[in-house]
């Protein structure tokens, strides 16, 4: 039985832009008759009167989120990351009405992060933007995490793009690192005799020549790393009975938010892998919240700091910096239209 993100799969095919043909799903939002049902049937929803005024709000978000995103990939690649910023923004808000906290959200419209222009450093990926206790964007790790940024926490770059598996190569060409994310089949395995557990198995386990540890993996708790002659892989502890319950009690104890799925399809088959980051840090963040992070910032240096912008325009991150425009855009509202439908969504 393998983890996913979500229990459900779905998966859609497009010959056209996937940008532009995924913006089309997400416009449905617009629609209060479906929202509605939505928020019923899929998010839980039973208050008719906030039923009403949550699936209001959706549709505007959606609006306001569409229009950005059309700005942004109309206009010049270099100032784009300003409405980009915003588009994410207001999708992060439909994530976060979705998971009824409209409320909530009423008391936390500002965004909740800064970046100053003393942060700049010579090294782009060393610089540092600060996430305060309360506003939108805390508001938003607290709904996918279910967990408070109770103060203020400052975050290098290079912990947010090293996380952002679209941009994986541009990253490591312009850095010889690779990317701080495991990638990875997660299955709970049947053993009625031995006990069920959790398997992690690593994809390029083989090219990795030192292991990362088993407590740097937070999107799964108490596993330990079992090494063979040439592999490695992580296993749970082992739990004796019904094979169903144990394995609803390891899913509750995952975090699944820090999962990032995938669909592969060759002309081997097809399959989905996971990637999950890999970090010391108390706050460690999933690819979505990574990829708006990575946004914010640069809205801040184009609205702020133009000869900035222009040095990074001339730098070797602009390669970078171009790759998260689009695969990063895409990414994330693969993310929130997977939460809308509570699917491990892709889009091939």
């Amino acid at each position: 039985m393998n983890v996913l993100r979500y229990d459900t799969i779905s998966v859609i095919s497009s010959n056209l832009d996937p940008i532009e043909d995924l913006l089309n799903f997400i416009t449905t939002l617009k629609s209060l008759g479906f929202t509605t049902d939505l928020l019923r049937n899929v998010h839980g929803f039973t208050d008719i009167s906030e039923i009403k005024k949550t699936a209001k709000q959706i549709s505007l978000h959606v609006d306001n989120a569409i229009s950005l995103a059309n700005q942004g990939f109309d206009g010049p690649s270099q100032t784009s990351f300003l409405p980009l910023y915003y588009s994410t923004l207001n999708l992060a808000k439909v994530y976060i009405l979705l998971k009824g906290k409209r409320v909530d959200l009423e008391s936390n419209r500002w965004h909740g992060a800064k970046y100053s222009e003393i942060e700049m450093k010579k090294n782009f990926l060393n610089e540092r933007i600060t996430i305060s206790a309360n506003g939108t964007i805390p508001l938003f790790y607290k709904c996918l995490f279910d967990d408070t940024i109770s103060k203020k926490i400052s975050i290098c770059l290079d912990d947010l793009y090293s996380c952002i598996s679209t941009i994986s190569a541009e990253y490591s060409t312009i850095t010889n690192k690779g990317n701080a994310e495991l990638l990875h089949v997660a299955s709970i395995e049947r053993d009625d005799n031995n006990g069920h557990f959790l398997k992690i198995r690593v994809i390029n386990s083989s090219d990795i020549l030192t292991p990362p540890k088993a407590k740097s993996i937070k999107a799964y708790p108490d596993i330990r790393i079992i090494k063979g002659d040439k592999e490695f892989h992580y296993e749970s502890n082992r739990f004796i009975g019904d094979f169903e319950n144990i394995s609803n009690q390891i899913k509750l104890s995952i975090k699944r938010n820090l999962i990032s799925d995938s669909y592969q399809s060759n002309h081997f088959g097809s399959s989905w892998y996971s990637r999950t980051p890999i970090s010391d840090n108390k706050y460690v963040f999933n690819e979505e919240l990574c990829i708006m992070l990575a946004y914010f910032h640069l809205s801040n240096v184009v609205r702020y700091n133009p000869e900035h912008l222009y040095k990074l325009m001339d730098s070797r991150y602009w390669a970078l910096l171009l790759g998260l425009r689009k695969h990063g855009y895409l990414k994330f509202i693969k993310h929130i239209w997977g939460h809308c439908i509570k699917s491990s969504f892709d889009i091939a």
